[in-house]
């Protein structure tokens, strides 16, 4: 099965115990947004990318490709 980005993005929120909320305002986006990410109704911003690998040290190849391991 092909697990996309945004379905990764959602599972690093759930693994650091976020609830919507929290993340969206993390995030500085409305809960709205961040769940419509979270459906895959809208693309998952790169410069959220960016800010789970800059706070969290997660791979961005990891949340992209589901390659390698999720921590850097």
């Amino acid at each position: 099965m092909n697990i996309s980005a945004n379905r990764r993005f959602l599972s690093i929120r759930t693994l650091l115990g976020k609830t919507q909320a929290q993340f969206a305002f993390e995030l500085g986006c409305h809960t709205n947004t961040l769940h419509r990410v979270e459906k895959e109704k809208n693309k998952l911003p790169t410069k959220w990318i960016t800010y789970l690998s800059d706070k969290y040290n997660i791979s961005p190849t990891w949340i992209l490709l589901g390659k390698g391991e999720l921590f850097c």
